[in-house]
C-alpha cells in the first residue's frame, strides 16, 4: 500500500498530470480487453453453470451440484442474450465494476485523499489487471461490496431508510456472487449493535416484541437465502472455519502464514514465484513476503484506528471481520484479498504528516519500485493478451495449454499425444 503516492496539492502546471497517468493505464487495460478467453477452473465452472441452466437445468449434470453462487452467472447470461459473452465485453464491464467501486470507496471515505490516487495505485497493480481480464466474479463482487457498505454508511448519515434499503440490495447481490458477502451482513449487525448496544440490551430485557422481532429476522434471512441457493452455499461452506476448530497450531503455522505471504504478492506488486530469477532461496524469499505480509496487515490496522475520527466504525468493523475471514480461508491466492485491499489502500492514502527523513525516503523508494514493478506486471499480461503463444503456455501455469494450442493453430504445439478435453474446447468455440 502506497503512502507515497500522496504528494502535496498539484500546481496549475501540474494539473495535467493525473489525466494523464489515468489516460495511460485505462489506455493499457482497454488495449488487454482484447484478450483471448482466460480461461481457470473456476471460469470453466461458472460457464458450465450458465450452459446448465440455459438448457433447463438437466438432472444428473454435474453443474446442478456445483456450489458456486449464481450471480455471475447471471451476469454471464445477461451479456449471452446480449450476444456479448465474449471476453472484450466482459472484461469492459469487469473494468466498469472496478470504478464503480472505487467510486464507493472515495465517497466512503470522504475528502481525505485524491480519488486519482486510489485509481493509479489499483490499476498499477497486477491483481487488478488479471481479475479485470479474466471472466471471474471478483469485480461483480468487489462492486456490490463497496456499493452495500456506501449505502449502509450513507443510511446513518441520512437517516433515510431508502439507503438501507438500497444497502441490503447490494449486500444480497453480493452474496448471490460470492458466499463471503455474507461478511457484509455481519459487519451491518455487529456495527448496529456496537453502536446501539445500550438501547438494544435494554430492549432485550424489558421487550418480548423485539425478541420475537429478532427471531423473525432471522427467519426471513434463511428463507431469502433459500430462495437464492444461498443456505446450501452455507453449510458446503461450514468447514472453512474447520482448520483452527481442529488444530489451532496448524492454523497458525499454515493458514496465516499463507495469506500473509499471498497479501505481500499484492503490496509488493509481485507474486514471489515471479522473483525466482533474482536468485535469492525459495525459504528466504518467502520468509520476506511473510514478514512484508505481516507489516502490511499491522500497518493498515495501526493507520485504521488511529484515526477514529477518519474512518467509519461501519468500514473497521468490515474490514476486521473480512480479515479474520480470509485468514481462516482454506485456498490460497491473493485474490481472495482482494476485496478488502481498495478499502486498505485508501486507508493508507489518508492525509498524514509524516515528519522522519527515514520514513519518507522508504515510501519514496517503494513508490518507485511499485511503479516500475506495476508496469511491467502491466505488460507482462498486454504481451500474452497479444500473444496466443505465449498465452497458451502461461495462462493459469498451462493447464488448458493443449486446448489453446489446438484451438488457436489447429493441433497441440507443445504436447501432440495430450487428449484434447472437448468439453473446455467447446467453451473456447462458443465464447472466445
Amino acid at each position: 500500500m502506497n503512502t507515497a503516492l500522496k504528494d502535496t496539492a498539484l500546481s496549475p502546471s501540474h494539473t495535467r498530470i493525473p489525466l494523464v497517468i489515468i489516460s495511460v493505464l485505462s489506455l493499457i487495460y482497454f488495449a488487454n480487453f482484447f484478450t483471448p478467453l482466460r480461461l481457470t477452473n473456476d471460469t470453466v465452472r461458472y460457464f458450465n453453470i450458465k450452459d446448465w441452466l440455459e438448457a433447463g437445468q438437466p438432472a444428473g449434470a454435474p453443474a446442478g451440484n456445483d456450489f458456486l453462487p449464481h450471480g455471475y452467472v447471471w451476469f454471464l447470461m445477461l451479456l449471452s442474450q446480449l450476444q456479448i459473452a465474449k471476453p472484450f465485453f466482459i472484461a469492459a464491464f469487469h473494468f466498469l465494476y472496478l470504478i464503480g467501486a472505487l467510486w464507493f470507496v472515495k465517497r466512503l471515505l470522504g475528502s481525505s485523499f485524491k480519488f486519482w490516487h486510489l485509481a493509479a495505485l489499483c490499476l498499477l497493480n497486477w491483481v487488478t489487471l488479471k481479475f479485470v481480464i479474466t471472466p471471474l466474479s471478483e469485480m461483480q463482487f468487489l462492486f456490490f461490496s463497496m456499493g452495500s457498505l456506501y449505502f449502509c454508511d450513507r443510511s446513518v448519515t441520512t437517516k433515510k431508510a431508502v439507503h438501507f434499503v438500497i444497502a441490503l440490495v447490494f449486500c444480497i447481490a453480493a452474496i448471490i456472487t460470492r458466499t463471503a458477502g455474507v461478511v457484509l451482513l455481519a459487519s451491518f449487525l455487529i456495527t448496529f449493535f456496537l453502536a446501539k448496544r445500550r438501547d438494544i440490551l435494554n430492549l432485550a430485557r424489558t421487550s418480548r416484541l423485539f425478541i420475537a422481532g429478532i427471531i423473525a429476522g432471522v427467519v426471513g434471512v434463511i428463507i431469502l437465502f433459500h430462495a437464492f441457493r444461498v443456505v446450501s452455499n452455507v453449510r458446503d461452506y461450514a468447514y472453512y472455519f474447520e482448520p483452527f476448530l481442529k488444530s489451532p497450531l496448524s492454523f497458525i503455522g499454515n493458514n496465516i502464514r499463507n495469506h500473509l505471504i499471498d497479501l505481500s504478492a499484492i503490496s509488493l506488486n509481485a507474486p514471489s514465484s515471479h522473483l525466482n530469477f533474482l536468485g535469492i532461496p525459495v525459504l528466504l524469499l518467502r520468509l520476506i513476503y511473510l514478514v512484508t505480509g505481516l507489516l502490511t496487515l499491522g500497518w493498515v490496522f495501526y493507520l485504521l484506528f488511529r484515526r477514529s475520527n477518519k474512518v467509519s466504525l461501519l468500514i473497521k468493523v468490515y474490514l476486521v471481520c473480512y480479515t479474520l475471514l480470509v485468514l481462516n480461508w482454506p485456498f490460497f491466492e491473493p485474490r481472495f484479498w482482494l476485496p478488502a485491499v481498495p478499502l486498505m489502500m485508501a486507508v493508507v492514502l489518508q492525509e498524514q504528516k509524516l515528519t522522519n527523513s527515514f520514513t519518507k525516503y522508504f515510501l519514496s523508494a517503494y513508490r518507485l519500485v511499485y511503479i516500475l514493478v506495476g508496469f511491467t506486471a502491466l505488460g507482462y499480461y498486454t504481451y500474452t493478451s497479444h500473444n496466443k503463444k505465449a498465452l497458451s503456455v502461461k495462462q493459469d501455469a498451462g493447464v488448458w495449454k493443449n486446448e489453446y494450442e489446438t484451438y488457436f493453430f489447429g493441433k497441440p504445439q507443445t504436447d501432440t499425444t495430450a487428449v484434447i478435453r472437448e468439453p473446455i474446447m467447446n467453451i473456447l468455440k462458443k465464447y472466445q
